[in-house]
């Protein structure tokens, strides 16, 4: 059976969440779908996480180089590294349950799994459960990301 909606999403990152979000707020029934993690590589493993990183390091810096010029001593400073990656976690997970909530508040679906053009306007999604779903739509935006161009017989 072919599901009908106004506006069908194909990619939940910092392009494709927003364009759904303002689709749905517009009066459009909005299917999107992300084969991965809602947000993108930037809130999963790119922009987010290095910048929780550098902000630690940051912390780091500061009471080992800097409290000290205040008359603050503080002796045996050290990095958990296990504590600093389940702390870094909790950021990521924290910001996508954020987008996670704007989609559901806003009245957009969310189906998780790849999408694949069958017709113009038309889309078949296997879903993560192994189920095929057929998608018609009025409006289509693509909003897959990108990697980058590789020469052939060159490596990098």
């Amino acid at each position: 059976m072919t599901k009908k909606v106004d506006a069908l999403v194909i990619g939940g990152g910092p392009g494709g969440y927003p364009a759904a979000i303002r689709s749905a707020q517009l009066g459009k029934q909005v299917l999107l779908v992300e084969k991965e993690s809602i947000g993108g590589e930037c809130l999963n493993w790119g922009c987010i996480p290095s910048k929780a990183i550098i902000e630690a390091a940051d912390k780091f810096h500061e009471i080992s180089h800097e409290v000290p010029d205040f008359g603050i001593e503080v002796e045996g400073v050290h990095i958990d590294a296990k504590k600093l990656q389940e702390w870094n976690q909790s950021v990521t997970e924290r910001l996508v349950k954020g987008v996670e909530t704007l989609l559901k508040n806003n009245g957009v679906e969310v189906l998780r799994g790849k999408a694949r053009f069958t017709k113009p306007r038309e889309v078949e999604v296997s879903l993560d459960s192994g189920e095929k779903e057929q998608i018609q739509a009025n409006d289509v935006i693509i909003g897959i990301g990108a990697d980058f161009a590789t020469i052939p017989a060159t490596e990098v």
